[in-house]
C-alpha cells in the first residue's frame, strides 16, 4: 500500500474508532501483556538453535538477559520498601519468590557455560526455558502491581 492511499485510509480509520469509542494510541493492559509475551517468546526462538560453537555467545546474551531482570528485581525491592505495610509484605514474597527462580536460571547458566558438545543442546534448552519462565514471572509480577 503506498503512501498516498494510507494517508487516504487513516482518517477513515480514525473516524470508525471514535464511532466506536475505541481508545486511540493507548494499548490496554492485556494488549501491552501479549506484546511483550510475543517479545519475550520470539527472542528466545532467535537463539534456540545455537550451536556449541556459538555457546560463549548465547551465554552472554543470557547473562544481559540476567542483568535486565535484576534492574527490574532492584526496582520491586525499592517498591516494596516504600510501600505501605500490606503492599510491602506482598511485594517482598514476590521478590523472594523471583530470586529464589532467578537463582535456579542462574545454576543452569552456569552449567550452560561449562557444557561439552556432548551436553550442549539438553543443557541449552533447560537454560532458554528457565531465563523464558523467569523473564514472564518477572513481567507477570510487575503487571499485576501495576494493576493493583
Amino acid at each position: 500500500m503506498s503512501r498516498i492511499e494510507r494517508g487516504r485510509r487513516l482518517p477513515a480509520v480514525l473516524a470508525a474508532a471514535l464511532l466506536l469509542g475505541l481508545p486511540l494510541g493507548a494499548a490496554t493492559a492485556a494488549e501491552d501483556g501479549e506484546r511483550a509475551k510475543e517479545e519475550i517468546a520470539e527472542a528466545y526462538d532467535a537463539v534456540e538453535d545455537y550451536s556449541f560453537e556459538k555457546k560463549d555467545d548465547l551465554v552472554a546474551w543470557l547473562e544481559r538477559r540476567r542483568e535486565q531482570l535484576d534492574r527490574q528485581a532492584e526496582a520491586l525491592r525499592e517498591k516494596a520498601r516504600t510501600a505501605g505495610a500490606e503492599a510491602s509484605e506482598r511485594l517482598t514474597a514476590l521478590a523472594e519468590r523471583l530470586e529464589a527462580q532467578r537463582e535456579a536460571a542462574s545454576r543452569k547458566l552456569r552449567r550452560l557455560g561449562d557444557a561439552s558438545a556432548d551436553a550442549w543442546d539438553d543443557l541449552k534448552r533447560g537454560a532458554l526455558d528457565a531465563y523464558e519462565d523467569l523473564e514472564k514471572a518477572y513481567r507477570d509480577a510487575t503487571a499485576d502491581d501495576e494493576e493493583a
